[in-house]
C-alpha cells in the first residue's frame, strides 16, 4: 500500500498515466466495488473484474484484507457491534477520500 500512498501524495501535474490509473481504480472501488450489507463491508467487485480493468491484483487483496479485519474487529468487539453504522461511515469516507483525489468539489 506504499505504493498507493506515494501516488495519492504526488501532485496530480506529475503523476504518470499508470499512478492515475491506478487513483481511478481505487476511486472505482470506493465507489461501485464496495457495499454495506448487514452492517458489514462487502467487496461487490470480483477479481476477475478487477483484472480486466488492469488494475495491479495485490491492492484488490489489500482490500479485501483489510475489509475481513474491519468486519471481524466489529464481529468479535461488542460496543463496536452496537455503535457502527458502516453506511454513515462508507458514504463520509468516500466524499472525504474522492474530495481529497479531486473527483469532487
Amino acid at each position: 500500500m506504499e505504493k498507493l500512498r506515494t501516488v495519492i501524495e504526488t501532485p496530480d501535474s506529475l503523476r504518470s498515466e499508470e499512478q492515475s490509473a491506478l487513483l481511478r481504480g481505487v476511486e472505482m472501488m470506493l465507489t461501485e466495488g464496495l457495499a454495506v450489507e448487514n452492517n458489514r463491508f462487502v467487496l461487490i467487485i470480483s477479481r476477475k473484474e478487477w483484472k480486466e480493468k488492469n488494475l495491479p491484483e495485490v491492492f484488490y487483496y489489500a482490500f479485501e484484507k483489510d475489509i475481513t479485519s474491519v468486519n471481524h474487529f466489529i464481529d468479535t468487539n461488542p460496543t463496536a457491534r452496537e455503535t457502527a453504522d458502516l453506511e454513515r461511515d462508507l458514504r463520509v469516507f468516500r466524499e472525504q477520500f474522492l474530495k481529497r483525489m479531486g473527483f469532487q468539489n
